[in-house]
């Protein structure tokens, strides 16, 4: 039985710095606008949504063939093979990274008014993220890179897409995105290393093999996989570019070739161009009823 049950995880590792993250940035609440303020919390919840259903049966998946689970007495119940607290999980932690960048954009610059995608650029990032899934899918083929493959496999097409939308968006805001990133993957590599540690769950990682021997190597002996940075690495990416790039980031940074084109060659002539303008009438307001010339107005006594 682990020391710190799933859910005191919570308390320890995830309440203090969501009620800490949301006082700071109620202080800022004043510096965005009401659009840009709903568009970031409309972001969140698609965001949260997408993530949970996206997420489950990929950890579900590997809880079936026994790449992790969980300590004895160690969760409240499960939902499928997942317990609830790791549901809870998949959607707090994103919520965290949404509000330490909310905080982080409140303090630095913004980002340019618009930055033009091509479809080159475009084609290029949707590339890109494929290759990780690729990677991926050859790494599940080892059983020693089997974890691995499936955090590159779970990512890659999350990448493809938004790396596809708007690279170009990320690169122009890397310097709070690197924060935003950094810090909370720094964070919940502790906490993971604390609660293997704990016992709370237990990580097969790289040693895939089934074995007792394997088992042992990683129960309870607060050794973070050698994979697992790799996931630490690759989860806060994915709300923090989902925000940069969709509704929950900046909604006007983004502008087409056909945009980036009109707004290099200024706008589309008119096909009048080139005939004399006729110069636009001056509207005269008219008094109703006016009073006749020489006359008096008769003023009632």
């Amino acid at each position: 039985m682990s020391a710190l049950t799933y859910l005191g995880f919570h308390a320890v590792f995830l309440l203090p710095p969501l009620v800490a993250l949301t006082v700071a940035v109620a202080r800022v609440r004043r510096r965005f606008d009401a659009r840009e303020w709903r568009a970031r919390w409309v972001g969140f919840a698609v965001l949260a949504t997408v993530a949970l259903a996206y997420t489950t049966p990929w950890d579900n998946y590997l809880i079936e063939r026994g790449v992790w689970w969980y300590g004895e007495n160690a969760v409240v119940a499960t939902v499928w093979l997942a317990p609830v607290e790791e549901y809870l999980f998949m959607l707090l932690q994103p919520l965290v990274v949404v509000l330490w960048l909310a905080l982080l954009a409140s303090r630095s610059p913004s980002p340019p008014a618009t930055v033009a995608v091509t479809r080159r650029q475009r084609l290029g990032g949707v590339l890109a993220g494929g290759v990780v899934l690729a990677v991926g899918l050859v790494c599940l083929l080892e059983s020693r890179t089997y974890y691995l493959g499936a955090i590159l496999a779970w990512a890659g097409p999350v990448l493809a897409l938004q790396w596809g939308f708007g690279w170009p968006v990320l690169w122009a805001t890397r310097r709070t995105l690197t924060l935003g990133v950094a810090v909370p993957t720094l964070y919940f590599w502790l906490a993971d290393w604390v609660a293997i540690e704990l016992g709370i769950w237990v990580h097969l990682g790289d040693v895939h093999d089934g074995t007792d021997a394997g088992r042992a190597a990683r129960r309870g002996g607060g050794v973070l996989p050698r994979h697992e940075p790799v996931r630490g690495a690759g989860t806060p990416p994915v709300p923090v570019g989902g925000r940069a790039v969709g509704p929950a980031g900046y909604p006007s940074a983004v502008v087409t070739p056909r945009e980036h084109r009109r707004s290099l060659c200024g706008p589309r002539p008119h096909p009048s161009d080139g005939r004399p303008t006729r110069p636009a009438r001056a509207v005269v307001a008219r008094t109703p009823n006016p009073t006749p010339s020489g006359t008096r107005p008769t003023v009632n006594s």
